[in-house]
């Protein structure tokens, strides 16, 4: 059976009570570390001290343009 989730590896930014930020590696045109809006809803949040982790199911993930 094959799982509709993805892992994500990225810096949690941000966070409200519904949303996460988060910084994927990537960058805006001006230079800027690009940030990324999630709902907290849709998504598991494992964090490190390097490198964090987001599980997310893969309609998300594209529709951010996270993959």
């Amino acid at each position: 059976m094959r799982s509709d989730l993805g892992d994500i590896a990225c810096r949690v930014r941000r966070e409200t009570d519904d949303a996460i930020a988060i910084a994927d590696g990537s960058t805006l045109p001006d230079g800027r570390e690009r940030w990324t809006w999630l709902p907290k809803s849709q998504v598991e949040i494992e964090r490190s001290e390097k490198i964090d982790t987001v599980t997310m199911p893969e309609w998300l993930a594209k529709k951010k343009g996270l993959i």
